[in-house]
């Protein structure tokens, strides 16, 4: 649903010749930020409570992540997957989707906006680019499952669907 939004937003604006960056993305803070900072710091908060030291520790490196939109980054580098064990003291794991969300998001709007400035075809440059996600899809998920799941390029199979939301006659 997001991505419908979101594709239908930017095209028709750009369509309008009204898109811009700074809007778009004054849009995204203003609807994440205060939430996330919100859940931020009352896990800082009640980390600082009832953690251990090192876990403390491992909170503050999570919450820099979590901060920075990178959650997937840190399960990939700090995990076995997301049905890993110690998954339980990882209380900002499920960021992830919201970090693959937003890494997505800064590249899609301009990606949208170079095809439809040099006025290539979107739909299958769109087709493509999904075509090379669906395949690194299928190699991730056959080397490194957590890298498959968290992998903000594994997101990019979305592509095709929201142009194609946007866009497709009924």
């Amino acid at each position: 649903m997001s991505g419908y939004l979101i594709s239908t937003i930017i095209f028709r604006s750009l369509e309008k010749e009204s898109f811009s960056f700074l809007d778009f993305y004054a849009r995204r803070i203003r609807r994440i930020f205060p939430a996330l900072a919100f859940l931020l710091l009352g896990v800082i908060l009640l980390g600082s409570l009832f953690l251990t030291p090192e876990e403390f520790k491992n909170l503050g490196k999570q919450t820099i992540y979590g901060s920075a939109f990178g959650e997937n980054i840190f399960l990939i580098r700090h995990s076995g997957g997301y049905w890993d064990t110690a998954t339980e003291m990882k209380p900002l794991m499920h960021l992830w989707t919201l970090a693959v969300e937003e890494q997505y998001y800064i590249f899609y709007p301009l990606l949208c906006w170079i095809l439809w400035k040099v006025k290539k075809r979107v739909l299958p440059v769109l087709c493509v680019l999904w075509l090379v996600s669906f395949g690194f899809d299928l190699y991730q998920s056959q080397t490194s499952y957590c890298c498959f799941l968290f992998s903000p390029y594994s997101f990019l199979g979305t592509l095709y669907r929201m142009y194609s939301c946007c866009f497709s006659k009924p």
